[in-house]
This record gives C-alpha cells, structure tokens and sequence, in this order.
C-alpha cells in the first residue's frame, strides 16, 4: 500500500481533541461503507499549525478513520486492505502515556461534496483521578485506630484493547493486575505510576486531598485498591469503577468507615466505604515547558532583619478544580522547571522562609492555612514571605515576585514641642497587639485576642540611639519595627513607647519610664509605614 498525497479536491479534515486542535501526526483511513469496506485511501498528515488538514479520498460515502501515535512509519499499515484488517490494531498500555497518549475517532463522511470534516479524537485511556479521602471510624469499636494507606493500585486494568468496531466501551483483550497486585508486571512498563503508587500514609477524620491520577484501558471490574492497616490488622478497600469509559475522567472522594476487605479481590461490605464519584472528559491538551522563579524586591533592604533572605521555599501549583497538581520544597536556588497545560488556568502559591513543607494539599487549604511565629523576633530563616498568582495562563518563564507577609513601621520622634529644659530619652519600644499568625494569601489580620503577642517586635539599648540622637532641630533619627500583616480594623496593632522624663517640675524614677501609646491604622504586608510620634508640653 503506498501513501497517498492530497490533492487539492480533497476534503479538508480538522481534527481536535477535546476541542484543541492536534499539533501532530495523523494516520487518515478512508473506507467504502459496502461490501466488506476495502479501503479506498489512506494518507499520514501532518497538522503542524493546528489547522485542517486535507484528506483525499473518491466520491460517496465513506468511512473515516484516524488513528495518532499508533505507528512509528507508514509503510507499518500496509498490511490494511479492509475496515476489518484495521479494526484488529490493538492499543497496548506498553505503548501509551497519558503525556502523549494514543488516539483514535470514526466518523461518516456523506459525500464528495462535503468538503469539511470535523473529527473529534479520543484516547482510549481512562483517567482516575483520587481527589480527596478521610477515614472515619467513630462509630467502631476501634474509633480510636485510624488507617494507614501503604499502596494505591488499579486492579484489572485493560493491558490491550481494541477500540475500532466496539462501540463506545471496547472490552478489553488482557488485564494487569488481576485482582491483586502484581508488581513485576507493572514494574516492566514504562510508565508504572499509572498503576501503581505508593500509598498517602496516616489518613484520619482531617479530610486530605492527594491529587493521586490513575490510568488504563478501563474494564467492567476495574477497581481502584487502597491497602494497608489498621492497628495491627491487614486491610483492602477496593473501590469498583463503575461506569468508567475510555476518555473520560472519574474523579472520587471517599469516606473510609469501616475495616476493609481481607484481600483486595474481595468485595467490601456495604457501607464500609462512602464513594462520591463526578465523570467527566478527560481534557489533555499541548503541554508548554515552564521556568518559575522566585524573586524577591531588594529595594528596602534593611540591616536587621535581612529584608532580602530565602532559606528555603515551597511552591504549589493547583489547576482550574483546585487541586494540587505540584509541590515542591527546596532550598538553595529558588527555580523549578515543569510541563503544564496550555490554555489552561493555573493557580501558583509560592512560599518562603517558613522552614518546612507545608501541610497543603488543595487550594481551599492553601486559603485556610495560617503561619505562626514561635516568638515575634525570630527570623533566624528570614521574614516569612508568599506569592499567589491566580487563574493565570503558562508561559514559557514565570517570575513570581514573593512579598513579605511583615509591614515595616520606621519611626522617629518629633521632640521640637518640648521646651528646651526637658529630657526625653527612650528606653524601649515594641509592637503591641502584634499578629502571631499570618495566611499566605493578603487580607490577614487578628481575628481573636489569641493571635496576637501583647508586645511584639522589640528594640531597647543601643538598638535605640537613632531616636535619642537629634538630627535635624528636634526630629530624631529613625528606627524600624516589624510586624506581621494585620489588616484588622476591630483588632489593630500599636507602638509602645517606654521613656525616662526629666524636666525642672517631674522626673520620672529609675527603672519605671512612663509609657505612651502611638494607635495604627491597619497594616498591610510588604509595606513601609512611616510613622511620627510628636511630643509636645511638660508631663
């Protein structure tokens, strides 16, 4: 059989997936529809700008068929002389991936005079994709065990399948996994994490949100397994995939209840496990290569502490549903390098100086996550910072520019009401109502008396002598305070200013300065405040 080249009376073929245009390599069957169908053209095309493509075949009605990624050269295909002889190409899990996954659509064409053909294609994998679990055994004589994941597998997963002239869920021809799992099968395959990954450890009543995908040729007894214990007893929860079609997408959310099954071909007893399941396409479209960089404004970098340092960093990037798809923790050189999909809206966090992963593992956990100071001074990994970037497209780079979740308060004092024989000389300053906790994301203020030290960020000594030192005719030098975000107008901030006094009429005595009160408005983070606080008259 040789290629055949279009011609300029062709049709012309636009051929998506998933309503994205393919950027790729497609093998073009046409067919006559009577008869035993011999084929009356086949053509490998190229849709290198994502536009139709031109198809040649003879007038009448025909059968189309397009298959993309299954063979590595045309002249593989020259074997095919019927619709028959193509229908028996198998789709082996071997071959596929769910980055590049093999696809393959049908469609009638009508007539010559039809000159535009529009032909969805799909892939034949099926996605799972584990969205959230949480085990809940209060009503259990061992309510006091939780479940410790070990593996997540797919059992009686469609090894090779063959999509043509099966209807829309070909059966398929060979499983992986039949019933149990089977670790040197699945090891042998290129992609082994579409079957097998390790497990999610401690899951308790805290509702968690792993993200977990699967993938395989889906059967009518596919079954996603969760393994492990509970106290000291082996246990199975296999989840049935129930309704599970090629190209689609089954996201589950389960409630553990009970112990599970004794292996993991054994079906649970009703009401061990609650599972909420949602089918939808599975949409992969072209993926773009991506830089992200953290970077951080070295513009009013200060002495003390370092405005400027980055110990270490997370960064997570969730997709449109808000789920996690990536996080990463390092130290060092803030830049991670990833594929992500065009067209599509991201959600990016980025977190530094916190001093450890963070607990995330969706995006409603990133909004409710608080960081907390063990002591209101302590920056030994530097000012804690973030960035958020919502519902926003890849490119290529993407510098994300982290903020300081502090506000900087830079205060002097205006001595030049004081008559010229008093004496006002500071001994301490700090921040009070300061904020103990703070969210990644802007807004964060003190909600309750509980998150706030009654005296913050703290300056005494020698720390001090710019405020007792006169620069300009009564106005003093200046000192910074930090504090962490606090956007709360029922709950602010304030300075506390500690002094001695002497004057002709009242000193104060050793070791008991007065005490004044500067109120804040709200503070937001990643600013500078200048704040002056203005003496006047004799106490």
């Amino acid at each position: 059989m040789r290629e055949s080249a279009p011609a300029r009376n062709g049709r012309q073929i636009y051929i998506t997936w998933t309503n994205n245009p393919i950027q790729d390599t497609v093998d073009l069957f046409f067919f006559d529809t009577s008869g035993i169908q011999l084929l009356d053209a086949y053509q490998r095309v190229r849709n290198a700008e994502g536009k139709s493509v031109a198809g040649l075949s003879r007038s009448g009605v025909k059968r189309l068929v397009a298959l993309r990624g299954l063979s590595s050269g045309a002249d593989q295909w020259y074997r095919v002389r019927t619709y028959t002889d193509l229908s028996k190409t198998s789709f082996l899990l071997e071959k596929d991936s769910p980055q590049d996954p093999l696809l393959w659509g049908e469609a009638l064409v009508e007539d010559a005079s039809s000159r535009e053909v529009s032909l969805a294609l799909s892939p034949l994998l099926a996605r799972i994709h584990l969205r959230s679990v949480s085990c809940d055994f209060s009503t259990q004589p061992y309510s006091d065990f939780c479940f410790f994941n070990k593996h997540l597998y797919l059992t009686y997963a469609g090894a090779e399948c063959r999509p043509l002239g099966a209807g829309d869920f070909p059966e398929p021809l060979s499983w992986l996994n039949p019933g149990f799992l089977d670790s040197a099968e699945v090891r042998r395959l290129p992609h082994p994490e579409m079957l097998w990954q390790e497990g999610l450890g401690v899951i308790g009543p805290e509702r968690i949100y792993p993200g977990k995908d699967f993938y395989c040729y889906p059967g009518r007894q596919t079954c996603l397994v969760l393994e492990g214990t509970v106290g000291a007893d082996v246990c199975y929860y296999p989840i049935p995939l129930r309704g599970l079609r090629p190209g689609q997408t089954y996201e589950l959310d389960l409630t553990l209840q009970r112990k599970g099954a004794p292996d993991s071909d054994t079906p649970v007893e009703s009401g061990t496990v609650v599972a909420e399941s949602l089918t939808t396409p599975w949409a992969r479209g072209q993926t773009q290569e991506v830089t992200i960089s953290l970077d951080v404004d070295a513009s009013t970098k200060a002495d003390f502490p370092d405005e400027v340092k980055l110990s270490d960093w997370n960064l997570l990037i969730f997709n449109a549903f808000g789920d996690l798809e990536e996080h990463a923790y390092g130290k060092g050189t803030p830049m991670y390098k990833t594929r992500l999909l065009r067209d599509v809206p991201y959600t990016l966090v980025a977190a530094a100086n916190l001093g450890y992963r963070l607990p995330i593992h969706s995006l409603a956990d990133a909004r409710s996550f608080r960081y907390y100071l063990s002591r209101p001074d302590d920056y030994r990994e530097g000012i804690p910072m973030a960035a958020v970037l919502e519902d926003v497209l890849v490119t290529e780079q993407m510098p994300l520019r982290l903020e300081r979740l502090m506000a900087r308060l830079d205060l002097r004092l205006d001595r030049r009401a004081l008559e010229a024989d008093v004496l006002l000389k500071v001994a301490e300053v700090s921040v009070g109502n300061c904020p103990s906790s703070v969210s990644l994301f802007p807004g964060s203020g003190v909600e309750t008396a509980s998150q706030a030290f009654a005296r913050g960020f703290t300056l005494e000594g020698q720390e001090l002598e710019a405020l007792n030192r006169d620069l300009n005719d009564g106005l003093s030098g200046t000192v910074s305070l930090y504090l962490l975000e606090n956007c709360s107008e029922i709950h602010p901030s304030h300075i506390l200013i500690s002094a001695e006094y002497h004057s002709p009429d009242y000193h104060t005595d050793p070791g008991a300065p007065f005490v004044c009160r500067v109120p804040l408005d709200p503070v937001v983070r990643n600013t500078v405040y200048p704040v002056v606080a203005v003496f006047s008259n004799k106490l």
